[in-house]
């Protein structure tokens, strides 16, 4: 069994038994409207997070008003550049077009790219991926019909988590269009007995 918050398609999981060896406690939850944005603050090992799984509009305008969206709701919940953050999810534009596409059109999204770079920056944010794989062409996203290769998905986390990084990695799925992302932290890992998400 698990403690999770699921809506419109999106979850956040926290295996029972995992939340109680981590000692977590959920202290805020927030969903927006149309099933793209989940906001846990979480309470673990004494240390307050910010989880927040996300997925991003395609079209530019509805994306630039979600991620302006984002920033005023994350304002709104007392989020700072002093908070530790983990924000994953499917951004649905590839950040840096010249390392994180192939093929198809490669004019960058700029308007989407620069509000995901303002909260970035309001947030203290970095893409943890890329700062681990400076050089590495790597995708979360494919299509046949043209080939089309994307890194859409990633993990902003608070630069004070950096360190504590021991695992961020793009592996294959399975009956999708999308990679899987992995993060793992070593302050939270630690202690951890069995299985957990």
């Amino acid at each position: 069994m698990a403690h999770g918050l699921l809506h419109w398609g999106k979850i956040i999981i926290i295996r029972r038994n995992f939340q109680r060896s981590m000692d977590i406690v959920i202290q805020h939850e927030h969903c927006d409207l149309k099933g793209r944005l989940i906001v846990l603050n979480a309470k673990i090992k004494d240390k307050n997070y910010f989880l927040i799984n996300l997925y991003g509009p395609n079209k530019d305008a509805e994306a630039v008003r979600f991620y302006q969206d984002l920033s005023t709701t994350l304002r709104g919940i007392d989020l700072d550049s002093d908070s530790n953050v983990i924000v994953g999810g499917d951004f649905n534009c590839p950040l840096d077009p010249t390392i994180d596409k192939k093929g198809g059109i490669l004019i960058p999204r700029q308007h989407v790219i620069n509000s995901i770079e303002n909260i970035q920056n309001e947030f203290g944010l970095h893409d943890i991926w890329r700062i681990k794989n400076p050089n590495t062409r790597s995708y979360t996203w494919s299509k046949c019909s043209p080939f089309t290769f994307c890194r859409l998905d990633y993990w902003l986390i608070s630069d004070k988590l950096n360190d504590l990084v021991t695992q961020v990695d793009i592996v294959a799925s399975i009956k999708t269009d999308h990679s899987s992302i992995v993060l793992e932290l070593e302050n939270i890992k630690e202690n951890c007995k069995g299985p957990g998400f």
